[in-house]
C-alpha cells in the first residue's frame, strides 16, 4: 500500500472543531512508510480459513512527550504489526466466524509498546425470506496495562467490549433495503 491516507479534521476555529490549537503532527509520507498487508485463504464446502499479517501506520496519532521545535506538542503515527486468522462455517441458514488477531507497536508515551489481542465471535441468520440477522461480539485485550490509560487523553482500558447487533431486510425485489443496527461499547 504505497500511498498513506490518514483521517483529516476539520481546520482549527472552523465550526466543527472548535479548538483554538493545532498541534503539528509527523505524519510518514515516504516511499518507505509504506504499508504492508497480505492473507491466504482456504476455502471448502461450508466453510473457509483465513491467515492474515499487516504491517502498518496506527491512523490514530499519540501525543508525543517531546515538544517540537516550536515548543507546542506534537502528535506521531506509530508503526503496528499484526497476525491474525479468521473462519466462517456455515451449516443450513447460520453463518458461524471466528477471528483473532494479535496486534503489536501501540504506544502511549515514549518509553514503552504495548501489545493488544481482539477477538471476535458471530453468528448470522438467513432462514427468512429477504432478511438477515446478525450478532458480534468483540474483546480487545490490552497486555502490560497500567490504570493512568484510563485518564486524558487515551482513555484506554485493559479490556474492550463491543456487541453489534444487525437486522437487514429487502422490499419490493432487493429495490430498497433497510438496515437497523445496534451498538453496545463498553
Amino acid at each position: 500500500i504505497p500511498e498513506l491516507r490518514f483521517d483529516r479534521n476539520p481546520p482549527v476555529g472552523s465550526d466543527f472543531n472548535p479548538a483554538t490549537i493545532e498541534f503539528q503532527k509527523d505524519r510518514p509520507r515516504d516511499f518507505k512508510d509504506t504499508e504492508v498487508a497480505g492473507s491466504i485463504t482456504a476455502l471448502y464446502r461450508g466453510w473457509d480459513f483465513t491467515l492474515n499479517g499487516a504491517w502498518f501506520w496506527n491512523d490514530f496519532p499519540r501525543f508525543k512527550a517531546s515538544a517540537s521545535p516550536s515548543g507546542s506538542p506534537r502528535l506521531v503515527y506509530d508503526r503496528l504489526w499484526m497476525v491474525g486468522a479468521s473462519g466462517n462455517y456455515t451449516t443450513g441458514p447460520w453463518l458461524l466466524k471466528a477471528e483473532g488477531a494479535y496486534l503489536d507497536g501501540f504506544r502511549y508515551d515514549d518509553r514503552s509498546k504495548k501489545s493488544r489481542i481482539d477477538i471476535l465471535l458471530g453468528i448470522e441468520y438467513y432462514g427468512i425470506s429477504n432478511v438477515s440477522i446478525s450478532l458480534e461480539a468483540t474483546n480487545r485485550h490490552l497486555f502490560d496495562y497500567v490504570p493512568e490509560l484510563i485518564q486524558s487523553p487515551y482513555f484506554t482500558r485493559k479490556n474492550r467490549q463491543e456487541i453489534a447487533f444487525r437486522y437487514t431486510q429487502n422490499f419490493f425485489n432487493e429495490k430498497l433495503e433497510v438496515t437497523g443496527l445496534a451498538v453496545l461499547i463498553g
